[in-house]
C-alpha cells in the first residue's frame, strides 16, 4: 500500500505541477488579451478620428465627381449639337456651289 501511496503522490505533483503551469498560462493569456484589447481600442480610435476628418472630404470629392459626370454629358450633348449644326450647314454650302456649278 505505501508503494502505491507513492505512486498516488507522484502523480498528484505532476499533476500539481500540470495545474500551475496551466494557470500560470491562463494568465499570461489575460494579461495578453487585455494588452491586445488596449491597442485595439486606441486603433479603433485613430479609425474614428480618422473617419471623422475624412468624411467631409469624400462627400466633397463625390459631389465633384458628380458635378464632373453632368458637366461631361453637357459637353458630349454640345459637341453633338454643334457637329449637326456645321454637318448641315456644310451640306448647305456644297449643295449651294454644286447648284451653281450646273446651272
Amino acid at each position: 500500500m505505501a508503494q502505491r501511496m507513492t505512486i498516488y503522490e507522484k502523480i498528484k505533483e505532476v499533476l500539481d505541477a500540470n495545474m500551475l503551469v496551466l494557470t500560470s498560462q491562463i494568465e499570461l493569456n489575460r494579461e495578453i488579451v487585455s494588452i491586445k484589447l488596449a491597442e485595439l481600442k486606441e486603433d479603433t480610435e485613430e479609425i474614428k478620428v480618422h473617419a471623422k476628418e475624412t468624411n467631409g472630404n469624400v462627400f466633397k470629392n463625390v459631389e465633384k465627381i458628380h458635378r464632373l459626370e453632368i458637366e461631361q454629358k453637357e459637353n458630349t450633348s454640345f459637341r453633338k449639337r454643334s457637329w449637326f449644326f456645321i454637318g448641315t450647314l456644310t451640306l448647305f454650302i456644297v449643295w449651294e456651289v454644286v447648284s451653281k456649278i450646273f446651272m
